[in-house]
């Protein structure tokens, strides 16, 4: 056997399309990591007997299975790590996996692979549903062997057919096959001798493929600057300005012209939700839509859940029955000081947290996950990215940024993990900032409403206009101050689809309870701990020791103190004790503490998570940023607010 020459297999695909599963059905065996990181390239040695002897000829089989690609020319850690398997080593053949339910996406990168001039075999991820047609269809319209995944489960033998009768796929009339070969006619006329494997490894570099560059520049200085000098002439006639781009695209445009030809659907007219969903990324009927969708959540989230349901139910079950039913049990309780701690109406763990947070925050965050999960079901998100990227460019963030952002109206912590996609360490260190200074969570963003459903309409135009203009400058500012070049954005629109209901209900009502079970400790907590303060006179001497800033500078109650205690020990623990003694603070002011809740305290998770990802220099950086900002921001909206009268 030579084991020094084995048969070798690129595994292609994109994410989530089904290679994972392939290789587990090759080979049980754990593979071994070929790279650092997350983004890893697995290398598998199959076991023979899966395959005829005559098909091995000796050889072992080794199988190389790359991370999950959307297009050849990504510029992010698995765009690298693939190029550099397929380009830069050698190897005998590609098996793509096809995902008919993203099928759009999966034939785009299938036709930049078919330029490769390698032999190809295609898997079908039919997830036992019936494709037989299609893969008929595909087979005869590229000329290679095409099986199904389902069929792989069943006959273990075709994973020889697979493995070993691959073949160059021909090149079908459209218009990605037309540019590319414009490309090939350029590359023709080079005036540099190039085998045919050569050629295509140079059509692809005109691509501006960064793997290609480097190994030519290596060996062929003067092939490497005819080939810079034409990546720039034609990045000038694109309308991308681009290469790399303007060849991703039209892969896409060529996926569109073929796809309802091998899934057999008719080409009559477009859904209502295919062009619904083109609409929404349209800033001409997309931003009116998105207003639309915050006047909505506002009535939902701010008018029903925050005043009517929380008003029902304080009326007709804690006021009326609850808390009366618990006052008489802790009467038997022998102990003053026992029956204060449980009690008490400032501090006691009862009416200030227990049913603070059964009867005023969870009605409010039932209902604000209920939306965004809507939103979620629909497939919004990621057509608000599109919508958006131009406007976030003068931020340093392109649509890719957006997802981020809109996560940290979920949970900031988490928000900051994914500011992993982005690619740059500018965008990551402006994503960053925007969260914490401005972004509040959902918890806090939905107990808001507590506040803001009670007021005038005005009073949340002012808090979320104030909050939406802060994130656009500090993003403007931080891009200007920050060196760097904002990278392309390229993203997968998934179609746009009617939500279910119930489905959504339910994921609600589960996130509700793991929100009670994390968050009610805390409350308990921050009232136990305030109470404890105030009988020991450290809560009064706290806030004499700040009324210089509190009740001078930012014009607010000395309670405001307390409602910071709380802030510090859960964001929305801080509202419910600011609604608790909302009538202890005029309209401006409960504002004011609402802007200040949302830009001076993140919470502890999301500090964590922020020394890990960016660094202490970076972290204490961005602190002390919001920390002299909030303060001065604080003091400027009593100065505000002193001298010009709001009717909220």
């Amino acid at each position: 056997m030579a084991n020094n020459n084995p048969h070798r297999i690129i595994l292609l695909g994109n994410k989530k399309s089904g290679k994972t599963q392939l290789t587990e059905l090759i080979t049980p065996l754990n593979p071994d990591s070929a790279s650092s990181g997350t983004v890893n390239l697995e290398i598998h040695h199959i076991d023979n007997s899966i395959f005829s002897q005559a098909s091995t000829q000796g050889k072992y089989v080794e199988l190389v299975d790359t991370p999950g690609l959307n297009t050849f020319f990504s510029q992010n850690k698995e765009g690298h790590l693939t190029r550099k398997a397929i380009f830069l080593q050698e190897y005998d053949s590609i098996i793509f996996v096809i995902d008919p339910l993203r099928f759009k996406r999966s034939l785009a990168l299938f036709l930049q692979a078919s330029l490769l001039n390698k032999p190809l075999s295609v898997v079908f991820n039919d997830r036992n549903n019936d494709y037989s047609e299609s893969i008929q269809t595909f087979s005869q319209l590229f000329g290679i062997k095409t099986v199904s995944f389902s069929s792989l489960k069943n006959n273990k033998h075709l994973f020889s057919n697979l493995f070993f009768e691959a073949t160059l796929p021909k090149h079908p009339e459209n218009s990605f096959f037309n540019k590319a070969k414009l490309y090939a006619k350029i590359v023709e006329s080079s005036p540099f001798q190039l085998k045919q494997q050569d050629k295509s490894k140079v059509l692809m570099g005109l691509g501006q493929i960064p793997e290609i560059l480097n190994d030519i520049k290596s060996n062929n200085q003067e092939l490497f600057f005819w080939m810079t000098q034409t990546i720039a002439e034609k990045s000038q006639n694109s309308y991308f300005g681009r290469t790399d781009l303007s060849l991703t695209d039209s892969s896409f445009s060529g996926a569109s012209e073929i796809q309802d030809l091998i899934l057999h659907k008719k080409k009559a007219k477009k859904l209502f939700f295919q062009k619904a969903g083109e609409l929404l990324t349209k800033p001409l009927t997309g931003l009116p839509f998105a207003f639309l969708i915050l006047y909505l959540m506002y009535l939902f989230v701010g008018k029903f859940g925050a005043t009517f349901l929380v008003d029902y139910l304080d009326k007709n079950l804690f006021a009326a029955h609850l808390m009366p039913a618990v006052n008489y049990l802790v009467s038997f309780i022998p102990i003053a000081f026992i029956r204060e701690a449980f009690m008490d109406p400032n501090f006691g763990i009862f009416p200030t947290a227990i049913f603070l947070a059964f009867g005023l925050v969870l009605p409010v965050i039932l209902t604000y996950f209920f939306f965004i999960g809507i939103l979620e079901e629909m497939n919004y998100f990621p057509r608000l990215s599109v919508l958006l990227n131009n406007s976030m460019k003068p931020m340093g963030l392109n649509g890719k940024g957006v997802m981020p952002i809109l996560m940290g109206f979920s949970c900031i912590t988490m928000a900051l993990i994914t500011t992993r996609v982005l690619d740059t360490k500018k965008e990551k260190i402006i994503a960053s900032l925007i969260l914490l200074l401005g972004i509040p969570c959902a918890p806090l963003l939905s107990t808001m409403f507590l506040i803001l459903g009670k007021m005038n309409w005005t009073a949340t135009l002012f808090v979320f206009g104030f909050i939406f203009i802060q994130i656009a400058l500090a993003g403007f500012f931080t891009n200007k101050v920050l060196p760097g070049q904002l990278p392309a954005f390229i993203t997968e629109i998934p179609p746009l689809k009617l939500p279910s209901v119930f489905s959504v209900a339910k994921k609600s009502l589960l996130k509700a309870i793991f929100f009670l079970k994390e968050a009610l400790p805390y409350f308990i907590l921050g009232s136990f701990f305030l109470f404890l303060a105030q009988k020991a006179g450290f809560l009064l001497w706290l806030e004499q020791a700040t009324a210089p800033l509190v009740t001078k500078f930012w014009g607010l109650p000395k309670e405001a103190v307390q409602v910071l205690i709380k802030t510090l020990i859960r964001r929305e623990n801080g509202i419910a004790e600011l609604v608790r003694i909302k009538h202890l603070f005029s309209n401006t002011q409960a504002v004011s503490m609402l802007i200040l809740m949302t830009i001076l305290i993140p919470c502890v998770n999301s500090l964590l998570i922020l020394f890990k990802e960016r660094g202490l220099k970076i972290s204490f950086s961005i602190l002390a940023i919001i920390l002299v900002y909030s303060t001065l921001t604080a003091g400027g909206l009593n100065l505000l607010f002193s001298h010009v009268s709001f009717n909220f």
